[in-house]
């Protein structure tokens, strides 16, 4: 179920723990569900910064997306 309304309560503690997740600290966006966090934070208003990204993270977040009508 989506929510249509955005609680920005916690997207410090957010960003922070992407950071720790995103390769061990090194910022490369390696596996899907790395790929699906930055995406999500992008599309929250509060983009994550990072080195490099092996996936595509737009096609891996789009299809993440799409999951969601399917559950």
């Amino acid at each position: 179920m989506l929510v249509k309304k955005i609680n920005r309560t916690n997207d410090e503690e957010i960003i922070n723990l992407i950071r720790e997740i995103l390769t061990a600290g090194n910022m490369v966006v390696e596996t899907y569900n790395e790929a699906v966090l930055v995406g999500l934070m992008k599309h929250r208003g509060t983009p994550i910064e990072y080195k490099k990204s092996i996936r595509d993270i737009d096609r891996d977040f789009r299809h993440w997306w799409d999951d969601l009508d399917t559950v």
